[in-house]
């Protein structure tokens, strides 16, 4: 015979996991390191998102970790603006697209993780590119 304690310890513990779970959150991540390279080496970069707001500021070649998702259902998108004395300033767009394994919170039943958690925490969205490089000319 079941032990009743252990029976609703044990079911507590599944509904838990079920409900704060989600495809992505789990198999992908919300978060992605970028490499963020250009010729010439040593150019400044600034990293914004789609809503203005600075995400990244550095000189190549370095690598920034950046949130795919903007919010609830949305995807990010960022312009990464290159400069250097003697060049033309130079403006890279990354985006975001559609992670696949989002789709997991349907075929397995995830109703939270379809609705709350990979919307909220962005996973499910990916960086369109892991690495982005500029070319920029002389002359500015």
């Amino acid at each position: 015979m079941v032990n009743v304690k252990n029976f609703i310890m044990i079911s507590v513990v599944l509904i838990a996991i079920t409900c704060t779970s989600g495809c992505s959150t789990i198999v992908s991540d919300s978060n992605y390191d970028v490499r963020i390279d250009s010729y010439p080496r040593g150019s400044d970069y600034l990293i914004t998102d789609k809503k203005g707001r600075e995400v990244g500021r550095g000189i190549t070649p370095d690598i920034v970790s950046l949130k795919a998702g903007a919010g609830y259902f949305q995807a990010n998108k960022f312009n990464i603006d290159y400069s250097k004395e003697g060049y033309r300033p130079t403006t890279k767009v990354l985006g975001t697209s559609f992670d696949p394994w989002y789709l997991g919170n349907f075929i397995f039943g995830s109703w939270i993780g379809f609705l709350a958690v990979d919307p909220l925490t962005g996973a499910m969205w990916s960086v369109d590119e892991p690495s982005v490089q500029i070319m920029s000319t002389g002359d500015e």
